[in-house]
This record gives structure tokens, sequence and C-alpha cells, in this order.
């Protein structure tokens, strides 16, 4: 962009993104700038190019010369020397910090400059102290991944501007920092959104307060955003300095966050930013407002960025949207001093980077202990050195919420400001378990801090359950690359299992039912911690399906799945919530209590609408603000052929302010059909069944997998006639499973020698089993179940 504070003045402050030259000692190609090498199967998870060489001719400084020019890197992973016209200007190590350089005295200014930048990288498998994020999970990153800028100023320039907004909400305080840390007179222009100037006045101080008239706070509702512009000229130097800001405070009050003095809930989801196309670079900024707008349009006021720093435009988006940022400071898998340096020289860079972005909230300096020994016998050290870093980082940035460690199984917080935890139990086979985990968190029985703390806000941090996307749809080499592969099981690529996967169903079907259950058992879990006052939120992984976590909101491409538009009633300020709810019923009546979660910080007066088939329930009532309220006990006459029951909320208007459902199937005692056997109920593992053997499911499978490792999903699959609605059927499987589970003895298909009706399958289809099949001995149907026995598990194997 060309700025002009007076007639013929010219200041620049330029991208250079775009295409650059790239060369190996093997190659030379034509690269994007900001952008990965190529992704090929082979930069899993080491780099395919060690080195190699950007080159761009710098033709905007033709006739420039006088000017002071600075060239500004926002991140270069990983080593890196500047060259300019074949004279280095200097070097930088690090991947995720911004770093800048003047080139001034290398330039001939003639629109021939030639700037070089020597990129090389190493092998992340023999240096674990090096801060490299989750390249070792999903794919080296190497070269140049951020913008890169270029600044044609004069000898004294503004390099940043801190804005700082008051506790008052109608004052901010400024801090130009001038090139030669020196302070100098300038004109401040604040303009509000509509561009209208509403404050115009001189100041000649390195700090100073400026009180906004009528002033417009940002919020996720209500994302109101202020520019200010730093106009500076004196004898032989002018200048102008432009930046946005948002009036918003973010505090902690013993056990719950204020936003702007209210009180907060957090629906969040852990976005790990990888892209099919551009790895580790974010797209244009089109298609990322497009992806961040899903964001909201699901009910997410929160995206979690994980285990890397963003570029600008991804906080310009989330600050105009409305979207709050965590942001994940990356890690090293054994970090030393040195890297723990580094990462405190990160958080300073971060911090200056990207302090006037209302939309960055919170930040975790650690993630699940990555690098650090914080278990139940920690190192001191590491200990010593979190404590001291959440310290300087509080007198650092005090605006914002700091997580020392985010911790999960097996590793504790040290000092924080969010009592944060992460909970992965799979749906439906441990739901009792997620139950337990969420009850005994919200009552502070379960331990989160290595000693002693103080009343803090309470948020599930991450929590998650795993659908599938179609791989088919998937662009670049992700698909043939070994992140698929899911971490010590060879052949669970998507390609294989959809292939093994063909031999049993269609895989469409698959799919769809593979989502069908992430999204069942994200209401359900989401729901359990809405019951809970004490919880303050959630973070839900994840934003995007990545590699083998099939787990996202959103598939690889940023294309919703089919669930996702639901989720916006799930994430909503007011739920309809019926939390014993049984979805299989014998009796001629529902009955069970409704509650509503609202999380509003006022008042509702609403009209509730209960539907079952034909039947209808209106219910008229006033909801406090952040409460959970009971509403009434549901009383519904049994309707035949009724799938679900939905409870939707209206606003005076007659407009829907909340929705749920919950999957219903009434049954009948119906007699055994002709030419049934016998149900076999299989109820230990000594059962014979030829060619079958029956596993506990906490037994070991190849030595090292059982069914019950619930950090990967389970998926259940069906296999019968929608005269079981088997929604319904998945949702009370807490209450009808059983402890074992059939599987073929040499590992063959499974649906080739056996009828199955209900299968499991773990991952992405590295083993399966059967929990029901059916098999005709003598012409005779005979049918093999671990279902627990009992007169609704009868009834449903002889509906099936």
């Amino acid at each position: 962009m060309l700025i002009n504070i007076d007639e013929g003045v010219d200041i620049m402050r330029l991208k250079l993104n775009g295409i650059w030259n790239f060369k190996t000692k093997n190659e030379e190609i034509e690269v994007k700038v900001p952008g990965n090498i190529p992704i090929t199967p082979d930069s899993f998870p080491n780099p395919v190019f060690l080195n190699g060489v950007y080159q761009k001719v710098l033709s905007e400084l033709k006739n420039k010369k006088g000017k002071k020019v600075i060239i500004i890197f926002h991140a270069v992973d990983y080593e890196v020397d500047i060259y300019i016209n074949k004279k280095i200007v200097g070097s930088h190590k690090g991947g995720f910090d911004k770093f800048h350089f003047e080139i001034t005295n290398y330039l001939r200014f003639d629109g021939s400059d030639l700037l070089e930048v020597e990129v090389s990288d190493f092998n992340i498998c023999k240096y674990p102290e090096r801060v490299i994020g989750k390249q070792d999970w999903y794919g080296n990153n190497f070269g140049i991944w951020q913008d890169v800028e270029l600044w044609i100023v004069d000898s004294i320039y503004i390099e940043n501007a801190f804005i700082y907004p008051q506790d008052d909400l109608k004052n901010i305080q400024v801090k130009p920092v001038f090139s030669d840390n020196k302070t100098h007179e300038i004109e401040v222009i604040i303009k509000n959104k509509k561009g209208d100037i509403i404050v115009c006045k001189k100041e000649n101080s390195n700090s100073f307060f400026i009180e906004i008239p009528k002033p417009i706070l940002w919020s996720p509702d209500s994302p109101y955003l202020y520019s200010i512009e730093l106009k500076y000229r004196d004898f032989k130097n002018q200048d102008v300095y432009k930046t946005k800001f948002g009036l918003r405070s973010i505090n902690i009050k013993e056990d719950k966050i204020f936003l702007n003095g209210k009180l907060l809930y957090i629906f969040g989801a852990l976005d790990q930013n990888f892209y099919p196309d551009s790895h580790y670079s974010l797209p244009k900024r089109n298609k990322l407002m497009e992806e961040l707008s899903k964001a909201k349009g699901m009910g997410l006021n929160l995206l979690r960025y994980h285990a890397k720093i963003p570029d600008d435009s991804y906080l310009e988006i989330a600050d105009e949207l409305g979207i709050l940022v965590w942001i994940d400071l990356p890690y090293a898998r054994k970090l030393n001093n040195k890297s723990k340096k580094y990462l405190e020289r990160l958080f300073n860079n971060l911090i200056e980077r990207h302090f006037n972005h209302p939309s960055f909230v919170i930040l975790s300096l650690i993630n699940e202990s990555w690098g650090l020994n914080l278990s139940d016998k920690p190192s001191q050290d590491d200990v010593i050195w979190l404590k001291n870093f959440y310290k300087l980082a509080k007198k650092k940035d005090p605006s914002r919420i700091i997580v020392d460690n985010s911790p999960c199984v097996g590793n504790y917080h040290v000092i924080s400001d969010l009592d944060d935890y992460h909970f992965y139990k799979s749906f439906p086979y441990h739901r009792d378990e997620w139950d337990n985990l969420i009850s005994d968190f919200s009552k502070n029985t379960f331990k989160t801090f290595l000693g002693d703390k103080n009343k803090l806000p309470k948020l599930v941090s991450e929590f998650g359950l795993w659908g599938l996307s179609n791989f088919r749809t998937w662009e670049g080499f992700w698909k043939e690359s070994p992140i698929f592969i899911v971490k010590k099981f060879p052949n669970t690529e998507p390609q294989d299992a959809i292939e093994k996967i063909s031999k049993f169903t269609n895989p469409d079907s698959f799919i769809q039912q593979a989502n069908f259950s992430e999204f069942l058992g994200l209401k359900y879990e989401i729901e359990r911690m809405r019951m809970q006052q004490e919880i303050s939120g959630y973070v839900i992984t994840e934003f995007s399906d990545i590699g083998w976590e099939g787990n996202g909101l959103l598939d690889f491409n940023r294309d919703f799945k089919w669930f996702s538009k639901y989720m916006k009633y799930i994430n909503n300020q007011l739920l309809p919530i019926i939390p014993n709810h049984r979805s299989l019923i014998l009796e001629n009546k529902y009955c069970n209590e409704l509650f509503i979660s609202n999380k509003y910080n006022e008042d509702k007066d609403i009209i509730i609408l209960i539907k079952m088939g034909d039947t209808k329930e209106v219910i008229k009532t006033t909801i406090a603000s952040n409460t959970i309220s009971r509403v009434k006990k549901i009383n519904l006459s049994r309707v035949e052929g009724a799938r679900e029951i939905s409870i939707e909320i209206f606003n005076k208007a007659g407009e829907i302010i909340g929705k749920n459902f919950y999957p219903i199937q009434f049954l009948k005692d119906l007699k055994r059909k002709s030419g049934y056997r016998k149900i076999k109920w299989i109820e230990n593992s000594q059962e014979h069944i030829k060619g079958v053997k029956v596993l506990r499911k906490n037994e070991k499978i190849f030595g090292s997998l059982t069914f019950e490792d619930d950090w990967i999903h389970s998926f259940t699959l069906f296999y019968m006639d929608r005269n079981i609605n088997p929604w319904a059927l998945l949702w009370d499987f807490p209450y009808i499973q059983g402890d074992f589970i059939m599987i073929p003895k040499d590992l063959s298909n499974f649906k080739k020698t056996k009828n199955s009706i209900i299968d499991r399958i773990f991952a992405w289809g590295y083993v399966y089993g059967s929990l029901c099949f059916y098999e005709y001995p003598d012409s005779k149907k005979q049918i093999y179940t671990t279902l627990k026995k009992s007169k609704i598990t009868e009834i449903l194997m002889n509906t099936i």
C-alpha cells in the first residue's frame, strides 16, 4: 500500500507476497510466498529440500535512493541467511518469530537489486530440543511460510504503536515506538467503524491517554473496531502508522471469566490450521474469511490456534468477525535451556506483534507438558522455569489470560489463570466414564494442579470424537502420505480402510454413520458439561480434520460435514437438555425432566415447543440469566413410528433461538418369527463359535491394541433395516453393551464369512469386531450377540 501524508511524499509499506524463484542444487522452480516448498510423501516428517535459495528482484526500489529500506519476515522455517546483491545482510534461526533487517546500505536503487533468502532445515528426529510445533505429527514445514514486507521509509519512522484499553473501557493508552527510540510530536487521528474522525489531536510523548467519545465495545456479538493513525513530520522525515483496535477487557474473578464486565461462556474449537494445498501457510484472505465465518455459523465464539503463531490476517479476520482467539506457543519434544529461552523470546515477539488485536484473549505457554516433565514426580527445574515464565508473561501483558500448561492425563498445572484440562472419552462405549470425569472436575475432586490452587474458572480445553471426511476430495499429496497412518498401527491409511469397508458396506454409508456418531457424541458430552454450573466453557477437538484425526467439525478441505449445520444449536447460549434421556422405550409413556441451560447475561422470556410425532406441547416461561433451570417434567404418550423428540425455543417474535433433539425408538414385544433359533448370548471368552474368537474388550490385539483404547474412536456400524432407529440404539448403547467382542480368528473379512448386524471398528478400519451377527447352520437362523441379555436386547435382536 502507498501511504500519502502530504502531496508528493511517498512512504511505502509493501507486501512482497507472490511468485518467487527457488533454487536448490538439483533444480529451479517457481514457488508462492508465503507458502511451503511443495508437499510430497517425502515431507513426513522431514524436508524434501534440506536447503534452498529464494530469489526476488526488488524492482520496487527503483529511484528510491535516500530512503531507508527495511525487510521484514513474519516467519521463516528454519535457519535463514539474507543476501542483497550477493552480500550477506544477516542471519536468523527459529521458525515462528517475526524478524527484520535494514538493507539500505546494500542497495543500488536501480530496479535490479537482488534479494536472496537462503533457507536450511534439519532432520527433526535428530534435534528433539528444537521448537517445531506439530511438524513431527503432520509434516515438515520448510521455507518462507508467512508474509514478507518491504518498508521504504525516511530515516526516522514509526516502528510500532501499542494501544492499551483502560479498565473503564472509555480511555486508551497509546505508546508509539520510533525507530530512534526517541519522543517526537505526532498527530493522532482516531476514526470510528464508518470512517468518521472522532479524535484529532497532537501529542509529544511516548505514552499518552485519549478518551474515546461515546465508546462502543468490542465483543463476539458486536465486533466493533476503531482505526488509529499516527502522523509524524519534521524538516527531513515524514511517516504515518496505521493500526486498528477494539475496546475490550477480559478478566478473571474467582471461578468465572468476564468479557467487558459480563460473564463469558466459551464455545470453542481447536484449530490445528494445516491445509491440503498450502500446509502451514494461511490461504488467501477471502478463503480464510469464509472458513472463519463457518466457525461463527456453527455457534463458536473461540478458536484455539494450536502449537504455532498465526500471521496477521488470521487475527485481523477474527477481529472483524468477532471470534476470540486462544494461542498455544509451539513446542519441542524436549526443551533445554536454549529452547526455553527461545520460547521466552517468542512470547515477547508474539505480544509485540499482535498486542492490538482484541480477539487475542488467551495464551498457553505449554501444551500437555510437551517438552517438560510436569508429572506426579516433576522436574523441579521445569516447575521453576514455568512458574517464572508465567510471571514474566503476566508482567509483560496483564491484559490477557495466561495458561502455564494446558494439561491432560499424566501432567498438571503449576500456576495459571485457568483451571483447564483435556478429557477424551469415546461415545457411547465410555459414556459413563465421561460423566464421572466431568462430575469430578466440576466438584474439584479431580487433580489438575501439582500443588494448591486458587478458585479459578474451569474449562474443558480439549475434548472430541471421531467422524470421517471423504478423503477422495482432498487435494495434493496428503492422502498418500504417512500422516494418515494411526500412530503405531500400519495399514490405517484412509484409502486402504475405504477399500476394506467397501467389502462390508457402501463407503458413503460408513462415512455418514461415523459422522453421526461424532455428532451424537459431541451433543451428549456438551450437554453433560452444560449441566455443570462450575464449568465456564469447552474447546472441541477440532475445527477441521487433519490426517488420521478425523474429528473435525469441518473436513480437511474446510467443507461442512453433513452435521455441521446442527452445531449452531448445540453451541447455543440457550440449550434445552433432557439429561436422563433413554431412547429405547418399552412403556406407553415417555416421562423425563427438561432443563434449559441459559448462558445469556439476561433473563429470557421464551416459548418452548416439544414435539414427538404428531404430539405437541407448548410451554411459556422465563429463564434467569446464567442458570441451569428445571422447566418441567415431560409426559408424552407413545407414538408409533416416532423417531425423535424435538425441542424448539422461540422468543416473543416467534424466532427460533434454541433447539435440540433426542432419538427414540418405541419397542414392541414381538413373538419370535418362525425359523429363528434361540439367541446365543456371548457372556464369556470360552464360548465356541467356528472361526470366531471371543475377546474381552480390554484384551490385547496384536500385542498393543484393545477396543478400549478410546483416545482413538471406535466406530459402530449398523447393517440392518431401518425398522430400528440406529441412532436411538447408539444413544442407549451404554445400557446394553456387554464386555466382549467377536473377531475372526484369521482376521479376514468378517462380512464375507459372517452376516454381521452390528460391528465395532477401530480407527480407519484397523480392526473389525462384531457385537451381533447371524448364520444359518442347518438352514435355520442363529443369532450371536455380546449385548447384555435383557428384555430390551431380546426384542432388539428379534426386531432386527
